[in-house]
C-alpha cells in the first residue's frame, strides 16, 4: 500500500455538537471521486462494529460513523427521540460536515433509522443499504432492551406508549 492509500484510510475521530446533542464522528477520508458512504450501527453497538467491513472497502471511498446518542461515546439525549428527530439530526450532522449527498447503510436496528432517513431525505440518500433488518428482535436486542428497562425512562409509561413501542413498531 502507498502512502497516499494509507493516508486516506487514516479514520479523524471528532465530537461535534448538533442541536444541542453531542455525537462522537469517525470519517476516513476517501479521495473525493465517490458519494460518501456513511454507516448506522445497530442497537448498543459502537461505531466501532463496522471497522473490519471498513478496511476492506476501497480506500479511495469516503466513509461516516457515528455513535448514535446514548450508545458508544455520544452521550444519552436529555429526552427521548424518536426515529424522525434522529433521522433530522442525522441530516444536521451531515450538514455541518459539508456533505450534501451520501450512500447509507443501516445494520440491524440501525436500518431502521436508515429507512427512515431514506424516506424523510430522499434527495440526501442517493442509495440505501440494509444490513440484517429485520421484523424480529434478536436475543442480543432482547438482552439490550432488558437492560434498557432499568432505567427510569423506560419504565414510565409516557415513554414506552409515546417513544419506544412507536419507534420498535415503525
Amino acid at each position: 500500500m502507498d502512502s497516499l492509500s494509507q493516508k486516506m484510510q487514516q479514520p479523524v475521530s471528532q465530537m461535534i455538537t448538533i442541536k444541542g446533542q453531542r455525537l462522537r464522528v469517525t470519517i476516513r477520508p476517501g479521495n473525493g471521486t465517490q458519494t460518501p458512504l456513511l454507516l448506522m450501527n445497530g442497537l448498543g453497538a459502537r461505531l466501532e462494529v463496522f471497522q473490519s467491513f471498513i478496511d476492506e472497502l476501497d480506500p479511495s471511498l469516503e466513509v461516516i460513523s457515528f455513535d448514535v446518542p446514548g450508545m458508544g461515546d455520544s452521550p444519552a439525549p436529555v429526552i427521548p427521540y424518536h426515529l424522525t428527530s434522529l433521522a433530522c439530526l442525522v441530516a444536521s450532522m451531515l450538514d455541518k460536515l459539508g456533505y450534501k449527498q451520501v450512500d447509507v447503510l443501516g445494520l440491524s436496528w440501525g436500518g431502521w433509522l436508515a429507512q427512515q432517513f431514506a424516506f424523510q431525505y430522499s434527495m440526501r440518500c442517493r442509495r440505501l443499504i440494509l444490513a440484517c433488518t429485520g421484523l424480529c428482535l434478536s436475543t442480543r436486542q432482547l438482552y439490550v432492551f432488558a437492560c434498557l428497562i432499568e432505567r427510569w425512562w423506560v419504565r414510565d409509561s409516557w415513554w414506552m406508549s409515546g417513544i419506544f413501542l412507536p419507534v420498535l413498531m415503525s
